[in-house]
């Protein structure tokens, strides 16, 4: 895959980083059944997804009001939970380990597009779909 990155894009970088983070989520997508590659994705997206600010405060031709901005931008992702999780999530990634896995296989039924009654259980985060499919 040939990559261009228009330098006429103000920041140019930033935009590679957004897109290494889109690809490991499409990877994540395209994967979800296949556990290892799945979770080698997520980890790669939870880097590459952090990193877009640092690259974004590391752009050279940043505009002039970009520092005011950022400044308020800042306030607001530090009050998002979903954005605190990654962080935490990727610091994880990076300095300790790689985060815990856990699954739940869920059986249901249905009556007109709502679910009636359903079990589940825990299962291993590693088990096959397939293989717990033959097993119900």
């Amino acid at each position: 895959m040939t990559r261009h990155i228009d330098e006429n894009y103000p920041i140019p970088s930033t935009q590679d980083k957004f897109n290494e983070a889109d690809y490991f989520l499409m990877k994540m997508m395209e994967h979800y059944q296949n556990p290892w590659e799945f979770q080698f994705n997520l980890n790669a997206f939870i880097q590459a997804f952090r990193n877009i600010t640092f690259m974004l405060q590391a752009e050279p031709n940043k505009p002039k009001e970009f520092e005011e901005w950022y400044l308020k931008k800042q306030e607001n992702m530090k009050a998002n939970k979903l954005l605190k999780n990654f962080v935490q999530a990727r610091n994880i990634v990076i300095k300790r380990s790689s985060l815990s896995s856990k699954s739940k296989a869920q059986l249901g039924l249905f009556r007109d597009r709502s679910l009636k009654l359903s079990i589940g259980t825990e299962v291993h985060p590693f088990s096959d779909s397939k293989q717990l499919l033959k097993k119900t």
